[in-house]
């Protein structure tokens, strides 16, 4: 880390100089700012306009570089997708603002990707209700009348290491993404049928880019078959959010 805190700082820097429009500020673990890297425990990434006046973006990181908040902004107020990992619970909120105010559907998962809960809001950033995965481990609910308990969520064979090592070998990231810099966190919804098969494959989050859509709609597909969420051991259809990661 001695070596990685530096390099990034000269590099930040460099484009500050440059461009005028990134600034770097490192943070103890208060979050107080810090006018050097020594005691560094995060840091954040502001991105302005050409003029270096208008905050666009800003990024949070862990000392060991680990994104921990990504927030758009349009006219001084948030907009766009905005993305929060608590490491201390264990979850990640993914979501979108407009004009300041939460809207639609922000998803709350463990950090495997697994959905836990969800909230929906209206375009007016009114919150309409919190409603909970029913394929999540533990879920306790009524179906037909009969209490039931949902005993496992849908998961790739192997679990969180195989999936992360199928992604390693089969998830592509376009060259022409590449070249223009776009990076972004897809979300795929899918279904998973009871005897493990996938359909319906749609991105939730559609301001991502397309090719960048196209690239882990494409590796989700290529999974092929799941283990299917149970009821009570038995096999049931259940739909599955999971995110495809893009870092430059």
């Amino acid at each position: 880390m001695k070596n990685t805190l530096p390099t990034l700082l000269l590099l930040f820097l460099c484009l500050t100089v440059d461009a005028q429009k990134i600034d770097t500020v490192f943070l103890d673990k208060n979050s107080t700012e810090l006018i050097s890297i020594e005691g560094a425990n995060k840091y954040k990434v502001k991105h302005y306009d050409k003029r270096g006046k208008r905050l666009l973006k800003e990024e949070l990181y862990s000392k060991a570089n680990v994104l921990l908040q990504e927030i758009n902004y349009k006219k001084d107020k948030k907009d766009g997708h905005y993305y929060y990992k608590s490491l201390q619970n264990g979850t990640e909120t993914i979501g979108t603002f407009s004009k300041g105010v939460k809207v639609g559907t922000w998803y709350t998962n463990n950090l495997s990707g697994f959905n836990l809960y969800y909230d929906e809001f209206d375009n007016s950033g009114n919150e309409i209700g919190r409603f909970s995965k029913k394929e999540v481990p533990g879920y306790v609910g009524t179906l037909k009348g009969i209490e039931v308990k949902i005993q496992s969520s849908p998961r790739y064979p192997g679990g969180p290491p195989a999936w992360g090592n199928f992604l390693m070998n089969n998830l592509k990231y376009p060259k022409e993404a590449q070249q223009r810099g776009e990076e972004a966190i897809v979300i795929i919804r899918f279904l998973v049928n009871k005897d493990g098969s996938l359909e319906d494959f749609k991105v939730i989050n559609q301001e991502t880019p397309a090719t960048l859509q196209k690239a882990a709609l494409d590796v989700v597909r290529k999974s092929n078959r799941w283990v299917p969420a149970t009821i009570n051991g038995h096999p049931i259809d259940s739909t599955m959010d999971i995110r495809i990661v893009f870092r430059l």
